[in-house]
């Protein structure tokens, strides 16, 4: 009975196919055993159009499977299995991160802002409005200035 730390120790993978039939997702499964990764978990297998041919398909079944590793797996000789395999168009191994996230996920939901809100509120000192002055006033304080 493998305890939890050796669970959480095995390396996990995402592998992406592009089939020609259906019937070669057990070949491929077999692949995968044979280079020591076990399925944990499948989607469901689509027909897609592809955007442009692949090896002269047009068309292929999408799956994707989600792998652990056992001790003894070997990525390398699963990718050359793979590529030689008449029934794969494509496929893509993708290393599962085991980092935890550092910063918490964005909200999606939207908050609708007022409009104070959106713009930066700065905290000033009232300014002291100067007295209105008449012309006059100011021609008697130049004169006093320049005596």
């Amino acid at each position: 009975m493998e305890t939890e730390l050796q669970h959480e120790a095995k390396k996990k993978y995402e592998v992406a196919f592009l089939l020609k039939n259906e019937e070669a997702l057990g070949v491929v499964s077999e692949i995968l055993k044979n280079a020591g990764l076990s399925v944990i978990d499948r989607t469901e297998m689509k027909n897609i159009t592809l955007a442009y041919p692949i090896k002269k398909e047009k068309t292929a079944h999408f799956v994707v499977l989600q792998c652990e590793a056992q001790e003894n797996a070997d990525l390398q000789e699963m990718r050359k299995h793979m590529q030689v395999e008449p029934n794969v168009v494509r496929f893509l191994v993708i290393a599962q991160s085991t980092y935890k996230t550092i910063r918490e996920p964005r909200v999606s939901a939207r908050v609708q802002k007022t409009p104070h809100q959106t713009q930066q509120t700065v905290h000033e000192e009232p300014k002291e409005h100067a007295a209105v002055v008449s012309n006059e006033e100011l021609e008697k304080k130049l004169e006093e200035i320049l005596q």
